[in-house]
């Protein structure tokens, strides 16, 4: 009997390793994933890595065709040899987004490695190269065993997707410069806030640690790599394995079912308009489903059953869940996403909260934001008082550092209660916090960054946008997170005078007082410098623009634990100004 389908757990290092070359097929989708979804397996992973030494950490399963080379035989079953051989290349059918994602988590840490200096400085790795070089054997193809064309990188994506990945992932030190590009598709971007959300995670280990952890990676991680040699066989495998998950063609099929299902003339008419909100929503529209789902309360159903019931529930069927649920939700959406409110007095400070909730990694704000909105479009006031709330809300929860089930658990209750129809108490009470949690909302602002980098930028932007009375581009990246006294002191450097204590200093570095905001090329320039080369730097020719946060620095001619403690206490009441977490 011919061998048609196989499967192993294979570690990472040789996942990323001969025969495997992979490529996206033309049917699949653009990269999607974003930073949110890559904060979840980062996390993942450095709570397994911090488990017990040895263990193996399963990550997922992938779905791959084999394609065939030269020689091999028609029809034939699948080789003995399968997860060995020749470099050649295998369609991913299922499991794009994790490969991609772990290419570039692979090259980020290849790439900081190769930045802290001597290949073998930690004295960890035992196969004799040092770990940056194993993470480049395994992100870049061996010519001398390809006997097909010579390819750049082990992960292609297909069209204008791959661009960034193969610059990252193939050539060394790319995931620390800019991209080439100037412009960038969605998908483009959205690997790009992968790429620098892992950065701003990782940049602060340890040589030591960091090598640690990309050893568990290569070596502690696994995959289950599903493999067979033909399509149809794949298509069936993949019905199987997402039936009850989040099949990567979910928006065709959930297309097929509910357009298939709407009769006569409006099914054109229903056509024309989901095609029009797909492409007016972009990479979002993929979430719809989930908004609108959760939105309904269904939002603990995986998303094809939680539509599926919806559907069911609908008097008037497909038709009457497509053109008054969808659609609808749908421009609502568009709306929300786009901070694009008009025709109200209140609408430039709605646009602005919703903007201010763009920022945010994730979207679970959608949901309830859609309740609302649904039920509340004609009353502009309540609208910019129900944002504002959850700005301060879905601010709120990132700075307790919730994690993704708890922070979806609390906005679900917000959800439900505007549902339950009582607007005097119901959200509202939902968007508060307790005296508890504003306590260590607040509390936790003096290590914020260390706790989470990326919400720490967020907190000096808005802090910024307060000061400046103009509106920021949390997008472009230009601003970036300078600590003034450094993470990490050079040995004969003036802030060991300054700041004698160890543990005192390694506190302060971290303190939001001791935070300001630089263009991107100030903060390499200033680096590790001494605080007058810093200041000169701060105010020098390249630093242009100047952030009011580094502004106010102007006339400080040396930099203390008291400035630090003083101006933690100043910037603390602008965020208190911004979200009054000091009221209950």
């Amino acid at each position: 009997m011919k061998r048609q389908l196989d499967s192993r757990s294979i570690p990472v290092e040789d996942l990323f390793a001969p025969p495997f070359l992979f490529a996206s097929p033309a049917f699949q989708r653009s990269f999607s994933w974003t930073a949110d979804e890559a904060e979840r397996l980062l996390n993942d992973l450095k709570t397994a890595a911090a488990g017990a030494p040895g263990d193996i950490y399963f990550i997922g399963a992938i779905l791959l065709v084999r394609l065939p080379l030269p020689g091999d035989p028609v029809g034939g079953s699948l080789a003995e040899t399968i997860f060995s051989g020749p470099e050649r290349t295998f369609d991913i059918i299922d499991g794009q987004q994790r490969i991609a994602t772990l290419a570039i988590l692979l090259a980020v840490m290849r790439d900081l490695l190769r930045r802290h200096g001597a290949p073998t400085a930690t004295g960890i790795a035992t196969t004799g190269i040092a770990t940056h070089e194993r993470l480049q054997h395994a992100l870049t193809p061996k010519p001398a065993l390809a006997p097909q064309p010579v390819r750049a990188t082990r992960v292609r994506l297909r069209g204008g997707d791959g661009v960034f990945l193969e610059h990252a992932t193939a050539e060394a030190g790319a995931c620390l410069v800019p991209p080439l590009a100037p412009t960038a598709t969605e998908a483009q971007e959205r690997m790009i806030a992968i790429r620098d959300y892992f950065v701003g995670e990782l940049e602060d280990l340890e040589p030591a640690e960091l090598e640690r952890f990309a050893l568990f990676m290569l070596e502690n991680c696994a995959l289950v790599a599903v493999v067979t040699n033909t399509i149809d066989r794949a298509y069936q495998m993949f019905t199987v394995l997402n039936g009850a998950g989040k099949p990567l063609t979910r928006n065709d099929i959930l297309k097929a079912e509910l357009i298939g299902a709407i009769p006569g003339a409006d099914r054109g008419r229903a056509t024309e308009a989901w095609d029009a909100l797909a492409e007016q929503l972009g990479g979002d529209f993929e979430q719809l489903f989930s908004f609108v789902t959760t939105e309904a309360g269904r939002g603990s159903l995986q998303i094809l059953d939680a539509v599926r019931a919806q559907v069911a529930a609908t008097p008037s069927g497909a038709a009457g869940f497509v053109f008054e649920t969808l659609l609808p939700a749908g421009r609502i959406v568009a709306t929300i996403l786009s901070a694009q409110h008009a025709g109200a007095p209140q609408s430039a400070r709605i646009n602005q909260a919703l903007r201010h909730l763009g920022w945010l990694p994730g979207q679970e704000w959608v949901a309830p934001l859609l309740a609302f909105w649904k039920r509340h479009a004609a009353d502009p006031e309540a609208l910019l008082m129900f944002v504002s709330a959850l700005d301060r809300f879905a601010y709120g929860v990132r700075l307790l550092a919730l994690g993704n089930d708890k922070r979806a658990q609390r906005m679900a209750a917000v959800t439900r209660a505007i549902a339950a129809g009582t607007p005097s108490r119901g959200p509202w009470l939902q968007l508060q916090f307790n005296r508890d949690e504003l306590r260590n909302i607040n509390f936790g602002l003096r290590d914020l960054h260390r706790r989470s980098p990326h919400i720490c930028r967020l907190v000096l932007q808005r802090l910024e946008e307060q000061m400046s009375g103009r509106p920021l581009n949390v997008g472009d990246k230009t601003l970036t997170v300078e600590h003034i006294l450094p993470l990490k002191v050079p040995p004969q450097s003036a802030w060991k005078t300054d700041f004698p204590d160890a543990d005192a200093r390694g506190r302060l570095s971290t303190c939001l007082g001791n935070l300001t905001l630089v263009v991107k090329d100030v903060n390499e320039a200033a680096s590790n410098h001494d605080f007058i080369r810093k200041h000169a730097i701060y105010f020098g020719p390249k630093a242009q623009p100047i952030p009011i946060l580094t502004a106010e620095l102007r006339g400080v001619t040396a930099w203390t634990p008291a400035l630090i403690e003083a101006r933690l206490e100043r910037m603390t009441r602008g965020f208190n100004e911004i979200w009054r977490f000091d009221q209950a």
